[in-house]
């Protein structure tokens, strides 16, 4: 369980931590101040950097390129880094320790690799003993304006083979009747 997480540089925050994450964490505050990106970093970190949770995150919001005046098929990657103006180098970095004192820091950069520019993803665990487990890769981008290209296959994918954690869950209030909220409440005491 997540005890502290931290985010830099991701969409509304150059930084921001929250400390005594609980089991249950209500998150409030007025229109745009940031809640839904809390939730978003903290979903990346979960699902180690998959490309399908950066459509699913890009995707939900409906942050597609807009090209002569049309969308397209692509999505605007610059609206998950703070400030949302791209150039080379630009980075995001989420991180948080557990309970047991493991600590996981997920970062994207754009970077130039051998075919033009790919978002670099780092995923690097952090262990009690001074041990660590470093995972890197890279997603292609089309052209300088590094936008993600819209794959509905990843997206099938992560819905099918995707291995949730039951007890993490994002549920926007939206969706919360009050039978739902006494179900959820149920589960957890």
């Amino acid at each position: 369980m997540i005890e502290q997480l931290k985010i830099r540089g991701f969409r509304g925050f150059s930084e921001y931590r929250i400390d005594d994450v609980g089991q249950v964490n209500l998150l409030v505050g007025t229109n745009n101040c940031g809640k839904t990106s809390i939730l978003e970093a903290a979903y990346l970190l979960k699902l180690k950097g998959a490309l399908s949770a950066f459509l699913v995150v890009l995707g939900q919001r409906g942050e597609e390129v807009v090209l002569d005046n049309r969308l397209s098929t692509e999505l605007d990657l610059s609206r998950l880094f703070h400030g949302f103006h791209l150039r080379l180098e630009s980075s995001f970095a989420v991180g948080c320790t557990d309970h047991d004192a493991t600590k996981r820091v997920f970062t994207s950069k754009i970077a130039e690799n051998h075919s033009g520019y790919g978002l670099a993803v780092e995923l690097n665990d952090i262990f009690p003993d001074g041990g660590n487990k470093i995972e890197s890769f890279s997603y292609p981008l089309k052209g300088r304006n590094y936008s993600l290209p819209y794959d509905t296959q990843a997206i099938n994918n992560h819905f099918q083979t995707t291995d949730y954690d039951k007890c993490t869950q994002f549920i926007p209030s939206s969706s919360l009747s009050q039978e739902r909220v006494v179900t959820l409440f149920e589960r957890v005491v």
